[in-house]
């Protein structure tokens, strides 16, 4: 492998730090424009239409550990925590600024 010369080193934990806060605010900023990212955010979505009670960012975290769990052979344990760690940060990072604006409304006839 061709050495570029530049080396860049992290935490995984600090990575996955700034990461849930940078993918949480992403997926605000979707969510508030009423857009998805084609992601597990639309499974959540159309749970929280049918269930009005349930929480947007719980659910969308509760699905992605439960991929993350499922993928734990392939991965191995110290990717999965990290991987856990960010959902937790970016579920409550979302859910925080859902709280802030005032919640999440679906619109029924869109």
């Amino acid at each position: 492998m061709r050495k570029t010369g530049i080396e860049i080193h992290t935490n995984p934990i600090i990575s996955a730090l700034f990461g849930g806060v940078i993918v949480g605010t992403g997926y605000y900023m979707c969510l508030s424009a009423e857009s998805t990212a084609i992601g597990f955010d639309v499974l959540a979505l159309i749970l929280k239409r049918k269930f009005e009670w349930m929480d947007v960012a719980v659910t969308m975290g509760i699905i992605n550990v439960t991929v993350l769990l499922i993928g734990l052979i392939s991965f191995g344990i110290v990717s999965v925590i990290c991987g856990i760690f960010f959902t937790v940060v970016q579920s409550f990072t979302l859910k925080l600024a859902l709280k802030y604006r005032g919640g999440l409304s679906i619109n029924e006839n869109k």
